[in-house]
């Protein structure tokens, strides 16, 4: 009989491999899954497939009144607080885990432009102090619209509001309701515009032009505020545009700080008419020598006979009556 070989038999595996493809170590910081294997009154153990169990203190699952809210078999997040104290035993936190991962919503929250609900919890310096999962800071001036002479009033009111800062390493969350108003106030005017009975025969859309040697232009000299976003600027006259087909979307005040390409964006979006002269209220405006330069240049003219929504008129002026 001959005998034979098994040239593909597996390579015995050493022991230190065996060892290396065991149980992770757990990782301090790190947020991990488990299984609760037992509960007392100290502590709640759980598996989380590390080379021990680790255990929670039981009051972070405990109700006010001392009811324990989990029980054997329950999957759990938590949080790897110490990866082995002095016993040996991997400490975790139910707590600290759902706080991080409150920070993790919140940030979304931030990245998204989306709302977040919180309770006002106190008044503190410069504003009010809000419970959103974690504590978190509602400046006076952003709470409302319009400027508010008793926050003590708001405590214990819940409200909406949109997070504008986030620094999670320092722990400082700040939000506004001002923000979210504004926001709906604005859709609110959209849907206004777009139902109105009758438009208006001239809608003026302004740049910002702060004056020097007034409040609003002193306070605003030399900060980004001084100057609109040209992309909003655009918006809005598309906005104008869509919602009132018929009106005279005018270029109104601001145009000179504007650059060419930027008006020729606006005409784009829908812009039909300009103020024309050398100064505009208080702002400096364009003279007809440079609109005349620019319209060249886009290849625009004026408009011949009435404006659409005067022509309107005249004509229904000159129909006979019934």
């Amino acid at each position: 009989m001959s005998e034979s070989t098994n040239d593909t038999a597996k390579p015995e595996t050493s022991f230190a491999e065996l060892f290396s493809q065991g149980p992770k170590a757990a990782k301090e910081g790190e947020v991990a899954r488990g299984r609760i294997l037992s509960v007392d009154e100290e502590f709640v153990q759980v598996d989380i497939g590390f080379k021990s169990e680790g255990l929670v203190a039981a009051w972070e699952f405990m109700e006010d009144d001392g009811t324990m809210t989990v029980k054997v078999g329950d999957i759990v997040d938590v949080l790897v607080e110490d990866a082995e104290d002095e016993d040996g035993r991997i400490v975790l936190s139910k707590e600290k885990a759902e706080r991080l991962k409150i920070w993790d919503e919140i940030s979304l929250a931030y990245d998204e432009d989306r709302s977040v609900e919180g309770t006002i919890i106190a008044r503190v310096k410069g504003g009010l102090s809000v419970d959103i999962g974690v504590k978190a800071f509602l400046p006076g001036s952003q709470v409302d619209l319009r400027p508010v002479r008793n926050l003590d009033a708001l405590r214990g009111q819940e409200l909406r509001m949109r997070v504008i800062k986030v620094n999670k390493k320092r722990g400082n969350i700040v939000l506004s309701r001002k923000a979210l108003l504004e926001e709906e106030n604005a859709e609110k005017k959209k849907h206004t515009l777009a139902t109105l009975e009758r438009h208006p025969e001239s809608v003026p859309v302004n740049a910002l032009v702060p004056v020097k040697g007034t409040v609003l232009g002193d306070m605003l000299a030399d900060t980004p505020l001084a100057k609109i976003d040209d992309i909003e600027f655009v918006r809005t006259v598309a906005v104008a545009r869509i919602c009132m087909p018929m009106s005279m979307v005018r270029l109104s005040a601001g145009r000179e700080s504007m650059s060419e390409a930027t008006q020729a964006l606006c005409f784009l979006a829908g812009a039909n008419s300009i103020f024309t002269g050398d100064k505009l209220l208080t702002a400096p405006n364009a003279g007809d020598d440079s609109d005349g330069a620019l319209f060249a240049k886009l290849g625009l003219t004026a408009m011949q006979g009435e404006e659409p929504m005067r022509a309107c008129r005249v004509e229904q002026s000159m129909e006979p009556a019934e």
